[in-house]
């Protein structure tokens, strides 16, 4: 339950630009990210080893080394709290 954090919820496609980049920032409606739940589905399966970091009100997703690439069409689905 979070009680009375507010939370933020969504899911996102990753474009051809990104997946060249390495790297895609989602900006949320909050200020301050005290937590997150991130999943990433590619061809219906859950990929893990991705590089996920927070500033602001913004969750940034990126390539980490060998055990994640960010790919095109990867869906990512969040939460944010």
């Amino acid at each position: 339950q979070l009680g009375t954090l507010p939370f933020m919820n969504g899911n996102h496609s990753v474009t051809t630009d990104e997946a060249t980049a390495g790297t895609l920032t989602i900006t949320t409606s909050l200020s301050t990210i005290n937590g997150y739940i991130v999943q990433i589905y590619r061809s219906n399966n859950l990929v893990c080893g991705q590089k996920v970091t927070t500033s602001s009100g913004n969750l940034t997703i990126a390539t980490n080394g060998s055990t994640y690439v960010l790919t095109a069409s990867d869906k990512i689905n969040y939460i944010v709290y």
